[in-house]
Protein backbone atom coordinates (compact mmCIF):
# COMPACT_ATOMS: atom_id res chain seq x y z
CA UNK A 1 0.00 0.00 0.00
CA UNK A 2 2.63 2.17 0.99
CA UNK A 3 4.12 1.83 -2.90
CA UNK A 4 0.32 2.42 -4.03
CA UNK A 5 -0.22 -1.06 -5.16
CA UNK A 6 -3.82 -1.88 -5.00
CA UNK A 7 -4.51 -4.50 -2.15
CA UNK A 8 -7.77 -6.26 -2.01
CA UNK A 9 -9.64 -8.89 -0.15
CA UNK A 10 -12.11 -11.77 -1.75
CA UNK A 11 -12.87 -15.31 -1.52
CA UNK A 12 -13.28 -18.37 -3.55
CA UNK A 13 -15.18 -20.37 -0.81
CA UNK A 14 -11.89 -22.02 0.31
CA UNK A 15 -10.52 -19.18 2.65
CA UNK A 16 -11.11 -19.72 5.86
CA UNK A 17 -14.24 -17.57 6.17
CA UNK A 18 -16.25 -19.56 3.53
CA UNK A 19 -18.16 -17.12 1.24
CA UNK A 20 -18.36 -14.52 3.62
CA UNK A 21 -16.40 -11.03 2.85
CA UNK A 22 -17.32 -10.54 6.18
CA UNK A 23 -15.40 -12.73 7.98
CA UNK A 24 -12.55 -12.89 6.00
CA UNK A 25 -12.30 -8.70 7.04
CA UNK A 26 -12.52 -9.89 10.24
CA UNK A 27 -9.41 -12.77 9.99
CA UNK A 28 -7.72 -10.52 7.77
CA UNK A 29 -7.75 -7.31 10.71
CA UNK A 30 -7.39 -10.03 13.14
CA UNK A 31 -4.05 -11.63 11.57
CA UNK A 32 -2.52 -7.81 10.68
CA UNK A 33 -2.89 -6.92 14.45
CA UNK A 34 -1.16 -9.98 15.57
CA UNK A 35 1.52 -9.66 13.05
CA UNK A 36 2.20 -6.43 12.87
CA UNK A 37 0.31 -4.16 15.61
CA UNK A 38 1.57 -5.32 18.56
CA UNK A 39 4.83 -5.77 17.44
CA UNK A 40 4.57 -1.98 16.66
CA UNK A 41 2.62 -1.70 19.52
CA UNK A 42 0.03 0.12 16.99
CA UNK A 43 -3.64 -0.95 18.41
CA UNK A 44 -5.06 0.30 15.09
CA UNK A 45 -2.86 -1.10 12.25
CA UNK A 46 -5.21 -1.74 10.07
CA UNK A 47 -8.35 0.56 10.32
CA UNK A 48 -11.92 -0.77 9.24
CA UNK A 49 -12.21 1.77 6.91
CA UNK A 50 -9.14 0.60 5.15
CA UNK A 51 -9.85 -3.30 4.96
CA UNK A 52 -13.45 -1.90 4.34
CA UNK A 53 -12.38 -0.29 1.01
CA UNK A 54 -9.76 -2.53 0.31
CA UNK A 55 -12.18 -4.90 0.01
CA UNK A 56 -14.80 -2.62 -1.87
CA UNK A 57 -12.79 0.07 -3.72
CA UNK A 58 -9.68 -1.62 -4.12
CA UNK A 59 -11.41 -5.17 -5.29
CA UNK A 60 -13.10 -3.42 -8.39
CA UNK A 61 -10.19 -2.04 -9.44
CA UNK A 62 -8.15 -5.47 -9.20
CA UNK A 63 -10.66 -7.23 -11.05
CA UNK A 64 -10.65 -3.62 -13.60
CA UNK A 65 -14.22 -2.74 -13.06
CA UNK A 66 -13.65 0.82 -11.58
CA UNK A 67 -16.95 2.28 -13.29
CA UNK A 68 -19.11 -0.61 -12.50
CA UNK A 69 -18.44 -2.31 -8.72
CA UNK A 70 -17.40 -0.41 -5.77
CA UNK A 71 -20.48 1.79 -4.86
CA UNK A 72 -23.73 1.82 -4.28
CA UNK A 73 -24.88 3.94 -7.33
CA UNK A 74 -26.90 4.11 -10.33
CA UNK A 75 -25.53 2.18 -13.06
CA UNK A 76 -23.43 0.12 -10.79
CA UNK A 77 -23.65 -3.92 -10.24
CA UNK A 78 -24.64 -4.04 -6.31
CA UNK A 79 -25.56 -6.78 -4.52
CA UNK A 80 -26.97 -5.44 -0.87
CA UNK A 81 -27.47 -6.64 2.56
CA UNK A 82 -29.35 -5.83 5.64
CA UNK A 83 -27.45 -5.71 8.72
CA UNK A 84 -29.40 -6.06 12.12
CA UNK A 85 -26.71 -4.30 13.94
CA UNK A 86 -28.91 -4.75 17.42
CA UNK A 87 -27.42 -7.54 17.87
CA UNK A 88 -24.89 -8.21 20.97
CA UNK A 89 -22.09 -9.50 18.99
CA UNK A 90 -21.88 -6.48 16.72
CA UNK A 91 -21.64 -3.88 19.81
CA UNK A 92 -18.47 -2.41 20.27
Amino acid sequence: MDHHIPAGIGTDGAAHGGLSLWNEMKIFRSVMSLRHGVQKHIPNIMPSKRIFDMTITNGAQILNEQGSLGKIKAGYKADLIGININQPHLYP
